[in-house]
């Protein structure tokens, strides 16, 4: 087995395993607000306070593969992913959940998306939206098994040694793939992709292209890029406020704790579909067309959402919500391709950013909005209104390739 596909595994499954466990967060914010008195949008807060960490580690993140190697930064991350649900098994206060969400919040960039779609970049350099919906196919698999997983061991078990066994076994797969699978920059090995890309996964020698592009302070001057990372911005905004939230959104419709943990595995097992479509139509059709296809659908669902009830309404939703997964995609395959591969590891780090300033405004407005309200239907309206700006952003962000000064 060569180089390059360890290197696929390794990144598929330490995501996975890192994302899947973020995906699976909403089956312990009740048990959460039980444990510490907190309400359900304070204990979303924690989610903020992960995705600031996330933000930080996302925009330094190029410049830190340049000092670091990525082996020891997903290691580092394995170890932080066990720091934050061991701080939710040995405390019952908010504000200490708060501060491990900071260390959740790094391993979900440094051992999660970021590095593995990076890693995805610099190893494939054909088919690279098709490889990266790879990875969001195995965080969907760990997801739905982790959901209903962790709901009913926490009713037998409870909350604390729940989070303790996830923390310890997950941060150690985090920690194996880093060490084992992953693998730097081509270059650090005398090697080209030609040389050790594997011929199954459509990486020949004339799918190699030569390192271009832009100058990270040339991309930062356009429109374009600033189109793609807002919509990227907006886009997380409306799934993580209908995913962060979705085991109380199912409640609220109808469903008992078990059934709303169902839901989110349905959703996740949905993206093992809406995940590789949206790669290939990427490929075939580029970025613009792709994101059109699963962001209308995506904003569909999210007015449909209003009106359906009940488990059938549930499993619905959550079937056709799952093309919101595009939203973890977007920028990786959409900046490179429009802007070269030169500064792959910064345009991937600031997709990534783009995403955790989503995520960190997604959770608690959705979560507020039902504190106030009672009821999750201003929220789903506004998800759909931004699916449909995202649209309209990468549209017109993506339409033109700028690999060179114009």
């Amino acid at each position: 087995m060569n180089r390059a596909r360890n290197v696929a595994i390794g990144s598929i499954v330490m995501t996975a395993v890192s994302i899947g466990s973020y995906m699976s967060l909403p089956v312990f914010l009740m048990p959460i607000s039980e444990m510490t008195g907190a309400s359900i949008g304070q204990v979303t807060l924690l989610f903020s306070f992960a995705a600031i960490a996330s933000l930080l580690t996302s925009l330094l993140f190029g410049q830190i593969l340049k000092v670091v190697r990525l082996k020891l930064l997903a290691s580092l991350a394995g170890l932080a992913f066990a720091l934050f649900f061991v701080g939710i098994s040995l405390s019952t206060s908010i504000v200490v959940i708060y501060a491990a969400a900071v260390f959740f919040g790094f391993a979900t960039v440094a051992g999660g998306y970021a590095a593995s779609q990076t890693s995805i970049v610099w190893w494939y350099p054909k088919g690279t939206a098709r490889i990266i919906s790879f990875i969001t196919v195995g965080v969907g698999i760990v997801a739905f098994i982790l959901s209903p997983a962790l709901a009913s061991a926490i009713e037998t078990f409870g909350v604390g040694p729940t989070a303790l066994v996830e923390g310890l076994v997950g941060g150690a797969v985090m920690i194996f793939c880093a060490l084992f699978l992953l693998a730097e920059h081509p270059n650090t090995y005398g090697v080209s992709v030609e040389q050790d890309a594997p011929d199954s996964l459509e990486n020949d020698p004339e799918a190699a292209p030569e390192i271009v592009g832009l100058a990270m302070k040339d991309i930062l001057k356009t429109p374009q890029f600033w189109l793609i990372f807002v919509a990227c911005v907006i886009a997380v905004i409306a799934m993580t406020g209908f995913t962060n939230n979705a085991s109380i959104f199912y409640q609220s419709i109808g469903l008992t704790p078990l059934q709303a943990a169902m839901g989110i595995s349905v959703f996740s097992i949905a993206t093992l579909v809406w995940a590789p479509l949206y790669g290939i139509l990427v490929d075939k059709k580029g970025p613009a067309f792709g994101t059109l296809i699963c962001g209308a659908i995506s904003a569909a669902i999210m007015f449909a959402a209003t009106v359906l009830t009940g488990m059938p309404g549930a499993m619905i939703i959550a079937a056709v919500a799952a093309a919101m997964c595009l939203c973890n995609m977007l920028g990786p395959v959409t900046l490179p391709r429009v802007f070269g591969t030169r500064e792959a590891g910064s345009l991937v780090g600031l997709a990534t950013a783009a995403g955790s300033i989503g995520a960190m405004l997604g959770a608690p407005i959705a979560g507020f909005i039902l504190d106030s309200t009672g009821s999750y239907n201003p929220f789903l309206i506004t998800a759909g209104i931004l699916m449909i700006l995202c649209v309209l952003f990468v549209f017109l962000g993506a339409r033109k390739t700028i690999t060179a000064q114009q």
